[in-house]
């Protein structure tokens, strides 16, 4: 069963994947020639940009999966209590 906690996982680790793609591709980048060092900077500035949103979606998320907690305590008893 996908839940909102299943999106927020995997969007982790899909920005964990491709920071750690970029780290990569800039150090590739200098010990290259200079025609694939273009193509790197530009694969490097599209992986920062892609990075970016995904991390703006998973704000976006974070906020739900925080609703999503305060919903699932709704309507039970304060365990602490015992109202």
């Amino acid at each position: 069963m996908t839940t909102i906690y299943t999106i927020r996982n995997n969007l982790l680790q899909t920005i964990a994947g491709k920071e750690h793609h970029l780290a990569d591709l800039r150090y590739q980048s200098t010990l290259m020639a200079q025609t694939e060092e273009i193509v790197a900077k530009t694969t490097i500035k599209f992986l920062e940009i892609n990075i970016d949103e995904l991390k703006r979606i998973l704000a976006d998320v974070d906020v739900c999966c925080e609703q999503a907690s305060a919903r699932a305590w709704q309507g039970y008893l304060d365990r602490q209590n015992g109202i």
